[in-house]
């Protein structure tokens, strides 16, 4: 009977929801909104357990991409404004409360003296007199942060509708002791500290405010857009052509500051760029700065100049650097690590520059034409301090509260390997181990892609030390087990297997992985209580269906497997395993024409399924002979 490997079915699993956060957070780099022109909403509390939407009405449905929510009576007229925080223009937005009404209030400003200073987490109760038998009771709780990325103003109000007459206010502080004031007169602030027993009236100091509407001021565009990095990552393996055709690896050419230049002959810009270079030779090679310019001509869509174009604006400006052409590889490649150490991913601009240090990892990214004093300062303060640094990188001063960090080169690795570069992602990993010696989970990574290339044996070692930091690792348990799966050394396996189970008991994979090499052992009751044990979790994982029929099928139970057979089939109409073994079992019970169509099916599916391929022919010669 054939086996299937473990994947995930149905549209609520696992991978579902982690594409659907990768898209999110994508949407997130390419500069857009999580939630798109969305307008605001307002709902007013009716006093019963509905809500009505007034957003229209209110006036507050602006089309923002809101972010923060602070409200305060900024103009303490006895109501609350509201400031708003946008992700995008603008960035600040104040709605003045002039809602019409003869509504009372009471604002109350906490102290504490035991308790913390802001009298965070206390509780106020206002007990009101409202003409009925027992007082309208008002709570409010002093929060430190009420909202995402929001703190409205520290001062509690309590919206008093038509009512005047405050019976008293209880407050319990943070620190548990509990303090019951007198009634005091609405429409007025008042102070309270911990433990003074009584509420101090609070005199406005005398000011002049004036708010004025106005429209946001549009922050002009800053070009050319500017990268410098604190933490630098070294460059993936590219080369580029010089201009006698051979290929360069660009890490070896590198050994001393050096700005590789992206340019196009088409581009007045790059044009213009390149004498500007060439100007500027003296002062540029004064600084200890290399220049190598790559065209790009001939490489975007719809092409209509070429290497030739290149040369000759090359002769025509006597450029005296040295000279190149991009390829695909080098573009994406140089494309992806920008977008690793970039906030928000944009397309390559042509021109581009990178700087590179002099260990050739990357120091600086510029779009558009690189302004040169910028260009030398960035090259002159390479090896400065990281604070130094990043002091040049953000582009307004502030406090830090924490040293610059360095690049998280196990990330860098993933992405590339996400695109496909598994080289690159190797070598990111190994980089990484350099200096985090003792980190499991980058041992392990890096142990499951040299297993892919079957360097068994480095695999393995890698497996073992990660081991040896983390004995419960999940990941290298598995990865060893399965390693050692695959030279069938299956009592071994099944011991990493067990150990890989105990750390992650919910993982199906390592479940159906230890079931085949039990079954390998010819343990196959307990080979069949692993796959009993994934349908106990997920009744929808078709290939665990598969697996357990295949097992019953060996012990001649062939009812029951083909109640799973037919499960995995309606859950994985194209899983070319169960058509197989199905088509086997009727072949078996003498239902020949069920039988082919199965098997055909699992041809169809996988022509590399040999077995279904024998079955096939027996049973159409047994057909034929009828």
């Amino acid at each position: 009977m054939s086996r299937s490997p473990h994947e995930a079915v149905g549209p609520e699993s696992a991978a579902d929801y982690l594409a659907a956060f990768a898209t999110v957070f994508r949407m997130h780099e390419l500069g857009r909104s999580f939630s798109g022109y969305e307008r605001n909403c307002a709902f007013l509390n009716t006093g019963s357990p509905r809500f009505a939407n007034v957003s229209a009405v209110s006036g507050l449905d602006f089309i923002d991409d809101g972010r923060g929510l602070a409200y305060v009576d900024w103009d303490q007229d006895g109501d609350l404004d509201l400031w708003f925080a946008n992700r995008t223009a603008p960035r600040l937005r104040f709605a003045r409360n002039d809602s019409p009404g003869d509504a009372h209030y009471l604002a109350l400003r906490l102290t504490g003296r035991t308790s913390n200073r802001d009298a965070i987490g206390a509780r106020v109760e206002v007990h009101v007199e409202d003409g009925s038998d027992r007082p309208r009771v008002m709570v409010e709780t002093l929060r430190a942060g009420d909202g995402f990325l929001s703190q409205s103003s520290k001062w509690l109000h309590f919206g008093l509708g038509p009512h005047l007459r405050i019976e008293k206010i209880a407050v319990r502080w943070p620190g548990g002791a509990r303090e019951t004031l007198p009634g005091v007169a609405a429409d007025a602030r008042y102070s309270i500290v911990e433990g003074d027993g009584r509420a101090q009236r609070w005199i406005a100091p005398e000011r002049q405010v004036s708010l004025r509407p106005s429209a946001p001021a549009t922050t002009p565009s800053r070009t050319p857009r500017r990268l410098y990095l604190v933490a630098r990552a070294p460059l993936p393996t590219v080369q580029y052509e010089t201009a006698a055709g051979r290929a360069i690896p660009l890490e070896e050419r590198v050994g001393a500051p050096t700005l590789i230049n992206l340019w196009a002959s088409w581009c007045p810009p790059c044009i213009e760029e390149l004498r500007d270079l060439t100007r500027n030779e003296a002062r540029i090679r004064a600084a200890g700065l290399d220049v190598i310019a790559l065209s790009v001509d001939g490489l975007e869509d719809g092409a209509t100049t070429g290497p030739e174009d290149a040369r000759r604006v090359l002769a025509a400006t006597g450029f005296p650097f040295e000279t190149g052409f991009a390829n695909p590889e080098l573009l994406t490649k140089l494309e992806v690590l920008h977008d690793l150490l970039s906030a928000t991913h944009l397309p390559f601009a042509i021109p581009s520059s990178l700087l590179l240090d002099g260990d050739a990892r990357l120091a600086g990214f510029y779009r558009g034409p690189v302004e040169l004093e910028r260009l030398l300062e960035d090259v002159e303060h390479l090896g400065s301090p990281s604070t130094v640094r990043r002091a040049m990188a953000v582009p307004f001063p502030g406090r830090w509260f924490a040293a610059p960090g360095d690049v998280h080169l196990s990330w860098i690795a993933q992405r590339f390997l996400d695109d496909g570069w598994l080289d690159d992602a190797i070598r990111y990993l190994r980089l990484s181990l350099e200096t985090e010696d003792d980190d499991a989970e980058a041992r392990t990574n890096l142990g499951h892609l040299l297993f892919r290339k079957g360097e068994l044996g480095e695999a393995s070692r890698l497996y073992r030390h990660a081991l040896r930091l983390d004995p419960d690792h999940w990941g290298a348990n598995r990865g060893l087990a399965d390693l050692l799966a695959t030279q069938d050394r299956w009592q071994e396996a099944t011991v990493f297997y067990e150990q890989a189970i105990r750390a992650a008991s919910h993982s199906a994979e390592t479940r159906h992985n230890y079931g085949r090499a039990l079954e390998r052992l010819g343990r196959l009751d307990d080979a069949a209580a692993q796959f009993r044990e994934i349908l106990r979790r997920d009744p929808l994982d078709a290939g665990a269906h598969n697996n357990l029929a295949a097992l019953l099928l060996l012990g001649d139970v062939i009812d029951d497997a083909v109640v799973h057979l037919q499960r995995a089939i309606e859950l994985d109409p194209d899983l070319a395993d169960a058509h197989n073994n199905l088509g086997t079992v009727r072949f078996r019970q003498g239902r020949i024409e069920e039988a082919i169509e199965h098997l055909r099916r699992a041809v169809e599916l996988d022509p590399a399924l040999q077995s279904a391929r024998d079955n096939l022919s027996l049973a159409e010669r047994a057909i034929s002979r009828r």
